[in-house]
């Protein structure tokens, strides 16, 4: 069986994304932004987000609201990888 069939090792266009909701992972180990892509921009890799959540994941495996609103701009030296739900349930298949 070929896991391509799963979706996996299918490229995504980052337009296909605009308009989703995303879980951005950053460089702090458990720090996470929640929010609704509205900009991916290829040259230099920075994301906009609008209604955006901020969270933090404590030790005890709690999630901690740091702060809230409306768009943040983060540049790619700031973020690691975006998770879209239309990719990980694999809608996205012919």
């Amino acid at each position: 069986m070929d896991s391509k069939e799963y979706g996996y090792g299918k490229e995504i266009n980052t337009q296909e994304l605009v308009g989703e909701i995303v879980v951005v992972a950053t460089r702090l180990s458990g720090l996470e932004v929640k929010g609704k892509l509205r900009a991916f921009f290829e040259r230099t890799q920075a994301i906009t987000l609008s209604d955006y959540n901020i969270t933090m994941r404590q030790d005890d495996d709690t999630v901690k609201t740091l702060e809230k609103g409306d768009i943040i701009f983060m540049k790619q030296d700031s973020w690691l990888t975006m998770r879209a739900k239309t990719v990980m349930n694999r809608k996205l298949l012919a």
